[in-house]
């Protein structure tokens, strides 16, 4: 076999489909290689397209796949549609509000057959609905909020029964999601392995839709899952992208059950498409017929599956520009314009006119054509599809940032697209700044720093290279930082690039914990490795003696203290704490779930959000009495350096979370300057603090809320 080299590996595309899964192959010499295997045939192999590549490889029965010699593995696959044939998903349980437990069985009465006079209604996917009690208007007015109390004891029942996936639907939940996030943490809690909130999955508002929508995700999600998880296994190193739907390509661990319905025939139609326009052809029907299931114009194996599609019907999922009769000029773009009758560019579609959510998290669609839908000749392009960044790629980089903290949880950023760059703009929102705990608008660029840094990880997960430049324009002070994504020149990625995408899974795990945390001492192997985790951001991180650390605790209670006496600061703490029904429905600030217990003895730094004001139930609790302390600082004390400081933070913390361990901020000392000057550890002197960070083995906490991804993104 020819050498291969990362940068020019093999590249494989692998239909699996429900009786022969097919397997074509480039070698990086160019040649074109194919195979035909059964789907099944455990005797001789667990999966036939882990299978198809080990052979065309020319590797022996069971070999272990060297990842590094192969370019891409791109896949369709009828896991999912044949789940729903044969009807071996997960078992479902729908959580709705009270009174509509019969919505989703009653649909929109539809007839088919209008003068048929037996109707008979497809089987509902989920075997049980619990109904809670609950309600929020269409205006965000909580007239009742979620009694969990209730909840809890049925979600124990149907624990106990066996059924491990739920899907939750509540009202008008696409606008204020807040309920739906309730209920998720409770399930969650309660060991429930798969919860699919409608706010999440499908945001439409309607109610029938979205549920659908959930309901399927929850029964298709974890057979998928494991499905994707051990042919990641197999292929580890390598490159892999599951085809969707809506014709467009998501990476494993974004690939979910309601973009995955349609996966094979979608690439069927790609395909068409291709071979079409090449040669000469731009209308052309298709038909796509297996041994499990057939495809035509209308109708199809889960046409009695209520699911939505562009135009309002719910007969099966939606191919957005790729429909099986049209113009061969309108390949799927998800959400991005389209030209429309009149040769004009239309509107880019909105979640509820493309159906599915289809390019939730991680969505990679084929390069967007010039106006009038025809490609330049001379484009250099993969034989099958290019993958490019398009705005749900996009959207799932910016909500990947987003999960940064940010000094009381106030998100301070916003993001610009333009698209014909492929830049993507961070700006301060100066409307969520403290003008009185922050003054110098320090913390906000720490809270921005750490949503870039986010940001990087996410680009080079998604295999897109990130140029960053910090502060471009010193005219607009409110830019912080400008990203450049481009394609990368070694798929594999640099050193550099794989470390961060190492860290990618703590993006989503990274919590602040308020909670106390226990006495057992961290390793001296995982300290080095948060420090040298700051280093590469060229940022210091130090773990002062105890004396020292005796010192930072008084500096907090001395800050306190002076918080007590300034009114002002007390404006910015109720301004971004919510208390109540608030907590569960407020996008952003720390909600009461999170202020953890009070402190009835112990040493911890830990900020009480809840100040004099009562929170029922909380409680107390004691805590470290010498809590494992660390000062990240920096050389300089300007806004470039406070956004080095956010990078290097971020990096500790999830490099932190990864050893398992839990962690919590406090700028309260450094919000006075002549207390940040006493911060400094006087022994190393090491530059100026930018953070004190907690670290230690605690409970697992709640994640606290993010702003919709639409309020802090625009793109051109």
């Amino acid at each position: 076999m020819p050498s291969e080299t990362p940068s020019a590996g093999w590249r494989f595309w692998i239909d699996r489909g429900g009786t022969f899964t097919d397997v074509v192959a480039r070698a990086p010499d160019g040649r074109v290689r194919a195979l035909k295997l059964l789907s099944e045939d455990p005797g001789r192999y667990r999966d036939a397209a882990v299978e198809g590549v080990r052979r065309l490889l020319g590797l022996s029965q069971g070999a272990p796949i060297p990842g590094h010699l192969i370019h891409s593995v791109r896949m369709g696959t009828t896991v999912a549609t044949n789940a729903l044939l044969e009807r071996t998903g997960e078992r479902t349980a729908l959580v709705i509000t009270r009174g509509f437990r019969d919505a989703l069985r009653i649909g929109y009465q539809n007839r088919p057959h209008l003068f048929a006079r037996k109707i008979e209604l497809p089987e509902a996917l989920h075997e049980r609905v619990i109904e809670v009690d609950e309600r929020v208007t269409p205006e965000g007015e909580v007239l009742r909020p979620p009694d969990l109390h209730t909840l809890a004891s049925e979600l124990r029942h149907a624990y106990a029964d066996g059924i491990r996936a739920l899907a939750v639907v509540c009202m008008h939940s696409a606008l204020h999601p807040g309920h739906e996030r309730a209920i998720g943490r409770l399930a969650t809690s309660l060991g429930f392995t798969q919860v699919s909130l409608s706010s999440d999955v499908g945001p439409l508002t309607r109610l029938v839709l979205r549920g659908d929508t959930a309901v399927v995700d929850a029964y298709l999600s974890p057979g998928l899952r494991r499905y994707v998880r051990d042919v990641s296994q197999e292929l580890s190193g390598a490159r892999l992208l599951f085809m969707q739907s809506n014709g467009g390509l998501a990476a494993a661990d974004h690939f979910r059950g309601t973009n995955a319905v349609l996966s094979g025939p979608a690439g069927g139609i790609v395909g068409m498409a291709r071979l079409s326009q090449q040669a000469g052809h731009d209308r052309v029907i298709g038909f796509n017929m297996t041994l499990t299931s057939s495809h035509g114009r209308s109708g199809g194996p889960v046409q009695h599956h209520p699911l939505p599609r562009p135009n309002g019907r719910a007969d099966r999922p939606s191919l957005p520009g790729l429909s099986l009769e049209a113009p061969l000029c309108r390949p799927a773009f998800p959400r991005t314009a389209c030209p429309t009758n009149n040769g004009e560019s239309g509107r880019p579609r909105q979640a509820a006119d493309t159906g599915l959510r289809h390019n939730h998290d991680g969505v990679l669609a084929p390069g967007r054509p010039a106006r009038g839908c025809r490609r330049r000749p001379d484009r250099e392009e993969d034989p099958m599809m290019r993958v490019q960044p398009q705005e749900n790629t996009v959207t799932t980089l910016v909500a990947e940032a987003a999960m940064a903290p940010s000094m009381h949880n106030a998100q301070p950023w916003r993001f610009h697209f333009v698209t014909a760059e492929r830049l993507l703009r961070i700006r301060a929102d100066t409307d969520r700044a403290m003008p009185r705990s922050d003054p110098g608008d320090r913390a906000l660029h720490i809270g921005c720093g750490a949503a870039l840094f986010n940001l990087r990880v996410s680009a080079v997960h998604a295999f897109l290279e990130p140029h960053t430049a910090l502060l471009p324009d010193p005219r607009d002070p409110s830019l912080l930082a400008v990203v450049r994504l481009t394609d990368p020149a070694d798929p594999a990625g640099t050193p550099s690039d794989r470390e961060l995408r190492r860290l990618h899974p703590a993006i989503t795990r990274r919590r602040t914990s308020r909670q106390p945390f226990s006495d057992k001492d961290v390793p001296e192997n995982d300290r080095a490795s948060l420090r040298e985790a700051a280093a590469q951001e060229d940022a210091v991180l130090l773990f002062p003696d105890r004396w020292h650390v005796e010192t930072l605790i008084d500096l907090v209670r001395d800050a306190e203290c002076r918080d007590l006496v300034d009114p002002e600061v007390g404006e910015d703490m109720t301004r971004w704490t919510r208390l109540g029904s608030e907590a569960d429905s407020a996008p952003d600030g720390v909600p009461e779930y999170a202020f953890g217990p009070r402190r009835r003895d112990g040493k911890a730094p830990v900020r009480d959000f809840a100040g004099r004001r009562p929170v029922p139930n909380r409680g107390s609790a004691v805590f470290e009495r010498t809590p494992l302390l660390a000062l990240l600082s920096t050389r300089g004390d300007g806004p470039a350096d406070w956004l080095r400081a956010g990078q290097a933070l971020e990096r500790v913390l999830l490099e932190a979370t990864l050893a398992g361990l839990s962690t919590s901020l406090t700028s309260h000392p450094l919000e006075h300057r002549e207390l940040r000057l006493l911060a400094r550890d006087p022994i190393s002197g090491v530059g100026h603090v930018q953070m004190v960070l907690r670290l230690g083995y605690g409970p697992d906490v709640p994640a606290t809320p993010r702003r919709p991804v639409h309020e802090v993104l625009t793109i051109d």
